[in-house]
């Protein structure tokens, strides 16, 4: 294949499909990140709140007793999510997939171990990111089947 040839399917490789998928794999992180976050919070300013109105003077009215048994029922709703939607998991795999492709990509293009044979560094580069992707596909995968 000619130099030209090879040049041009290494660009077009990095930057429609490595670039592209780091960049999904990170806003996917940002968002499990957000998601975990906002739940986790929730459930200790909610769990937190329950014994604050226990101890308000007229706890026993009604509308004070609705109030805690929702709240104690928000901290449950919210707990079941986490568990759930695995924003915690997924976030820290997401992160993982990004940040071994941003490693990749970098070793790549400095020409080092393991891509420091000019002959073989471009097809060893698409294997190793491929097998990353594909391995996050496949535990991604294998996280949900385990809830059905």
């Amino acid at each position: 294949m000619p130099i030209g040839d090879l040049q041009a399917k290494e660009t077009q490789y990095i930057e429609e499909r490595l670039v592209p998928q780091r960049k999904f794999y990170s806003r996917k992180a940002r968002r499990y990140k957000k998601g975990y976050h906002l739940c986790s919070v929730a459930v200790i300013v909610l769990s937190a709140l329950i014994p604050v109105m226990v101890v308000i003077p007229g706890y026993d009215s009604l509308p004070m007793k609705l109030i805690v048994a929702c709240l104690g029922a928000s901290v449950s709703v919210l707990t079941g999510v986490l568990g759930l939607c695995k924003f915690q998991e997924l976030w820290i795999k997401t992160r993982d997939t990004s940040e071994a492709l941003k490693r990749e990509k970098a070793l790549y293009e400095a020409c080092v171990e393991p891509y420091a044979d000019e002959e073989t560094c471009f097809p060893l580069l698409v294997a190793r990111c491929e097998d990353i992707m594909g391995s996050e596909h496949r535990e991604w995968r294998e996280l949900w089947k385990k809830q059905s």
